[in-house]
């Protein structure tokens, strides 16, 4: 059992529809090696993302969505 593995819901609030920030998400993601899901909320300026990993890839992911994708 690998006690590494965290797990952490995120509500990322902002800009964060019509500018492809869950398939940008999602690639970090794939990219840090980290399970879960993206999706928007009812609020049009909201997404949740559940998302499960090494820690310090999760931490990884938190700081990367701070910016967000370039659009």
């Amino acid at each position: 059992m690998n006690h590494n593995i965290k797990t952490y819901l995120l509500t990322i609030k902002g800009r964060v529809q019509n500018v492809g920030f869950r398939y940008w998400l999602k690639q970090q993601a794939i990219n840090l090696d980290l399970k879960g899901y993206v999706k928007n909320l009812n609020n049009k300026n909201e997404v949740e993302s559940l998302i499960q990993g090494q820690f310090n890839n999760i931490l990884n992911i938190i700081e990367k969505s701070k910016n967000g994708p370039k659009l």
